[in-house]
């Protein structure tokens, strides 16, 4: 090798080094990037080449960068208040998409609900996942955008309500005991409805359930209480309930669909099948009273906040007090995780290198799962990367002697012909 061609084999060592703290640099600016990737350089060396070809006595010519690689170990994990930040502890991406469709991945979590109700990252960018029928509860095959607060729910008509209560064993017969609780029709409307426990005989009771005469079709101002469900109770000498009979009556409030109301008063002796006799009414000595009333019916719902699983799974959580499942989060998985490109902002891009993506739901095909009110931190080890800082700067160093030394050995040579 001349001294000439030294020079260059320095000058190739000073632009791979300084490459390198480049490199460092943006690990070391990203360490506090949620979901930041770290990468690092690889050099190669470079031999020099005759016109012939490279020689078996060929000289080395210095180093070059060949290759800057993703380095996508896990991040350490940090704890947050917002259920809508979502970390991933094991492989996979989340998928993303722009307004022209155009997909992205990445693992930042940083998400939350826009104003039109789509979860999006902070770039705005929509979260892709998997719909789910409110009808029938079945998860679409189709990756599509999330939209959370476009979920909401149908009302649901009453048809069964339950009461737990004790009866007062000391009662005369005739003595009327009368409590109320909800109804709503099949649009959604809450109506008040009363039952009227009557005692007819020892050890047994009437019932009769009654709602607004007003609010039934056809009903006017003024109308006495429309009968909508009557029956009997009956009890054994220990105070539990033995027997239940029921005659509901189909009717409908004004506008809304025909409904009937079933109504459950505890596990009766000759139940089907046999229950306790005490897990719900009784008639034991003391005042009359309601220990637990429900009903089955609600108004139609809203989305108030969320809770996501592991498993990507969304349960939403609405106004009218229900829990339902609305949607589920995707990830992406690569063949090569490597082959994907970084673009910024967090986000890589499918390449040939990398293959197609592997989309589907958290825990499954090889993909992690998922932790809500956690993001995942920069991979970047700030004490690694001090020590490639010093390595880069000493090679750059080093490297800048070899181009003084040849340039001084130059002098000599041109000192000899004086």
């Amino acid at each position: 090798m001349s001294l000439l061609s030294s020079m260059y084999t320095g000058i190739s060592g000073l632009q791979a080094n300084g490459m390198i703290m480049g490199i460092i640099g943006d690990n070391i600016a990203n360490v506090n990037t949620i979901g930041f990737k770290g990468t690092r350089g690889n050099f190669t060396d470079v031999i020099a080449m005759s016109g012939m070809g490279t020689s078996n006595a060929a000289n080395g010519a210095g180093t070059a960068l060949a290759s800057v690689q993703t380095l996508l170990g896990q991040g350490s994990l940090q704890q947050t208040e917002v259920a809508t930040d979502l970390a991933i502890t094991g492989a996979g991406f989340f998928v993303v998409a722009n307004e022209t469709g155009g997909r992205f991945y990445t693992r930042a979590g940083q998400f939350k609900l826009d104003m039109d109700g789509y979860l999006v990252n902070h770039a705005g960018l929509i979260v892709q996942g998997f719909g789910i029928d409110a009808t029938t509860g079945i998860t679409a095959s189709n990756v599509d955008d999330l939209n959370l607060t476009s979920s909401k729910i149908p009302p649901s008509a009453t048809t069964d309500i339950t009461i737990k209560a004790n009866l007062n064993a000391e009662a005369l017969v005739a003595d009327t005991f009368t409590t109320g609780t909800s109804a709503y029709d099949s649009l959604g409307v809450q109506h008040q409805v009363n039952i009227t426990f009557t005692k007819t005989a020892a050890n047994a009771w009437s019932y009769t359930v009654e709602a607004n005469g007003e609010e039934i079709t056809g009903g006017l101002p003024g109308d006495p209480p429309f009968l909508v469900a009557d029956g009997t109770l009956t009890f054994d000498t220990s105070g539990k309930l033995d027997t239940q009979t029921d005659n509901p009556v189909a009717f409908t409030f004004t506008g809304a669909g025909s409904q009937t109301l079933a109504m459950d008063f505890g596990d009766a002796l000759t139940g089907v099948p046999p229950g306790t006799g005490i897990a719900g009414t009784t008639q034991f000595a003391g005042e009359s009273t309601v220990t637990y009333q429900s009903q089955n019916g609600f108004a139609t719902g809203a989305l108030q906040s969320v809770n996501i699983s592991s498993d990507g799974m969304i349960v939403g959580s609405f106004s009218n007090g229900q829990l339902r499942e609305v949607a589920v989060i995707a990830l992406a998985n690569f063949q090569s995780l490597e082959g994907l490109k970084r673009v910024g902002g967090g986000l890589f891009t499918e390449t040939r290198a990398s293959g197609e993506p592997l989309i589907g739901k958290p825990t499954t095909g090889n993909r992690g799962a998922l932790q809500s009110f956690s993001l995942e931190q920069s991979n970047v080890d700030m004490a690694e990367q001090f020590v490639h800082l010093i390595s880069a700067q000493r090679g750059f160093q080093a490297n800048s002697k070899i181009i003084t030394t040849a340039d001084a050995m130059l002098g000599e040579v041109l000192n000899i012909k004086r």
